[in-house]
């Protein structure tokens, strides 16, 4: 929690991410490929946008649990 969530490449990525999130759901492609892939590339902009959505989750589950 160093700096602010950066919502720009979340708003950039956005389709892209919806597009991987109907991928695991229809079971056409699986959790562990796409992570793979993220985790081979962690630069790609799909990938860092969906490291800034796990922010804005743990943020939330932080101060919902300290409250």
């Amino acid at each position: 929690m160093t700096r602010p969530i950066r919502w720009e490449p979340i708003a950039q990525q956005y389709d892209q991410m919806i597009k991987y999130a109907t991928a695991i759901r229809t079971r056409t492609a699986s959790t562990e490929v796409i992570l793979r892939r993220c985790n081979r590339d962690a630069s790609h902009p799909t990938c860092a946008a969906m490291l800034e959505v796990a922010r804005g989750q743990k943020a939330f589950f932080v101060a919902a649990v300290c409250d």
